[in-house]
């Protein structure tokens, strides 16, 4: 279920387009709500699970090392597989698989588009909790 669009709620979700920060803020907000998982359309609507706001490594001390910045869509993605797997809510399962695949296939197709260890953890902790009928053996 979808919780309707109205003015306050599109607003909230073009702030969280603006930067990353932004984007964690709204996420971090979204959770301490009880019905956080009824903005997953909304949130995929305005492509905060884009493969591209997976972050890429970050270079520092002159290129010489990386940093791995954390997505803050995985902690809600996170929260959506316990909540499907708690309710058995195929419907919530299939929304989350479909981000996994997403992000995952955007990274064999790109051949390393970002490689994102936190990424990959969380993916694996999601499949976990989501009730194993909505996983496919292609998963």
């Amino acid at each position: 279920m979808t919780v309707e669009l109205t003015w306050k709620r599109r607003q909230f979700l073009e702030r969280m387009i603006q930067n990353a920060e932004q984007a964690q803020w709204g996420f971090e907000l979204l959770l301490k709500r009880d019905n956080f998982a009824e903005f997953f359309d909304h949130l995929r609507t305005f492509e905060l699970f884009s493969p591209a706001n997976n972050p890429a490594p970050v270079p520092v001390e002159d290129g010489k090392y990386v940093r791995i910045p954390y997505w803050p869509a995985l902690d809600y993605l996170e929260a959506c597989a316990k909540l499907a797997g708690r309710n058995n809510d195929l419907a919530l399962a299939g929304n989350v698989l479909d981000v996994v695949r997403e992000v995952t296939r955007a990274r064999q197709v790109n051949n390393g588009h970002p490689d994102n260890y936190h990424t990959h953890r969380k993916f694996a902790e999601i499949l976990g909790h989501l009730p194993t009928v909505a996983i496919s053996r292609n998963d």
